[in-house]
């Protein structure tokens, strides 16, 4: 390991970090299909697989987020409450395995050149070069992990990664926090989420606890009142709605186009009484 390695290895924290919310933090990790780029990075001696490989690149992704200057800092950039809410709990890696991954990146720019800026940021960060053993994406083992090919005529179907996670249906309220460390957004959220009613769609759930959260935040209604103002918010809900929720009972829009008319809607009928006339020519 060169001297300027081990200076960036061992450097100190400065304690500088930029403060980096929900909104921005969600467009540069939510990037689906990202891990299928990652076969490269696991082409190293070791137990590294896409869902391990995954995890760190989200931590290296807020790290350059939060303008991180050291491993230092980027270890402790890991309580960001908005990080926690979008990726769920992350224990801190170990500060040798961040630093390899950096180099992993290094090694392999094809991969860092899908977030712009990241292929500079970790050139900065980690060492230009891995001490880590490469190893060759064909193998004659009977068995080998996904993304290598087994080139062996009896090789075995690989097993399923179990760094991937299963596809599973999510339901309001999307949470993912360390159960040990609540905060005020959380507590905010199971407030709205006990009020209202389990017994209306998930979609109308999310909407009304959604609108019930931007009123408490603007001071529209207090926490105390949430009870008793949940009915009224599901019914400023559905006056919202073109359709009804139950039966094939609709309600239209008065701005939706009326069927067999180009351009025209329920509103410019009404506006220039002509909707008997187009009634009429409906039912003939």
């Amino acid at each position: 390991m060169s001297f300027a390695t081990m200076a960036r290895y061992h450097a100190h924290a400065t304690n500088r970090v930029a403060r980096v919310g929900m909104n921005y933090l969600s467009d540069l990790i939510i990037r689906p299909g990202i891990e299928k780029m990652f076969g490269p990075l696991l082409l190293y001696r070791g137990q590294m697989n896409r869902g391990h490989a995954h995890r760190l690149w989200n931590m290296s992704l807020l790290m350059m987020a939060s303008e991180c200057e050291t491993l230092s800092d980027g270890l402790k950039v890991l309580n960001n409450p908005d990080f926690a809410q979008l990726c769920g709990p992350l224990r801190p890696p170990n500060k040798m395995t961040l630093f390899n991954f950096f180099g992993r990146l290094n090694e392999n720019p094809a991969v860092a050149q899908n977030i712009e800026g990241l292929t500079e940021y970790a050139r900065l960060i980690g060492p230009h070069e891995t001490a880590l053993t490469r190893v060759d994406r064909f193998t004659y083992a009977k068995r080998c992990a996904e993304w290598r090919i087994s080139l062996n005529p009896n090789k075995h179907d690989p097993p399923r990664e179990r760094g991937i996670p299963r596809k599973e249906e999510l339901f309001y309220p999307y949470l993912a926090h360390d159960p040990k460390k609540p905060d005020e957004g959380q507590a905010l959220v199971l407030l709205v989420n006990k009020a209202v009613p389990k017994g209306w769609p998930d979609s109308v759930r999310a909407d009304v606890c959604q609108d019930l959260i931007v009123s408490i935040l603007s001071g529209e209604i207090r926490r105390d009142e949430v009870d008793e103002s949940v009915q009224r918010y599901i019914r400023q809900h559905f006056k919202t709605l073109p359709m009804r929720w139950e039966g094939d009972r609709t309600r239209t829009s008065i701005d939706a186009p009326l069927p067999g008319a180009e351009d025209l809607t329920l509103h410019d009928l009404l506006s220039d009484g002509s909707y008997e006339h187009w009634a009429e020519d409906a039912d003939a």
